[in-house]
């Protein structure tokens, strides 16, 4: 088993519990997955159940945690973010027990698209949007060289997503 960066995430004995879905289930989801917009009455057709039968089990769903929200997938580069960089971060030892609030507070940036706990020589991944290197390298100085719970940090530009 890798060795956890954390002791906090090492810490964690807590089991999710996992969610039993059929056939019905399934194509409901996948149909949401790829148009989350789909009217019910058509996902319950495809699905091959009653409009109601369908409202019922998204609700379900949702109130089971398995359907975390609806949202737009933007293109950011239309809005003039095109600059991408995945930030690899050490967290200060004094800090571990803090990780998450770390985390949770680079999340919190409007410029983070997503923040991840890591195994490995690094504790987090921060996917990070920019109009610009400039805007990037500013981000970098200002929330990640004067924050005291970084111990350092490494820039990936991402050229493309796939």
């Amino acid at each position: 088993m890798a060795q956890l960066n954390s002791a906090l995430i090492a810490n964690r004995h807590t089991e999710p519990k996992l969610v039993r879905l059929d056939a019905i289930d399934r194509r409901l989801l996948s149909d949401l997955v790829k148009d989350a917009r789909t009217p019910n009455n058509l996902l319950a057709s495809r699905a091959g159940v009653a409009p109601s039968t369908s409202l019922t089990r998204i609700r379900r769903l949702e109130e089971e945690g398995v359907i975390k929200g609806y949202h737009a997938d933007l293109d950011l580069g239309l809005l003039g973010m095109s600059v991408h960089a995945l930030l690899q971060l050490r967290v200060q030892v004094h800090a571990r027990p803090r990780m998450l609030a770390v985390a949770r507070q680079l999340r919190a940036e409007p410029n983070v698209l997503g923040v991840f706990l890591i195994a490995g020589d690094r504790d987090l991944v921060v996917h990070v949007v920019c109009e610009s290197t400039d805007d990037l390298k500013n981000f970098i100085n200002e929330k990640i060289g004067t924050n005291l719970d970084i111990a350092s940090s490494n820039t990936n530009l991402v050229f493309e997503e796939l």
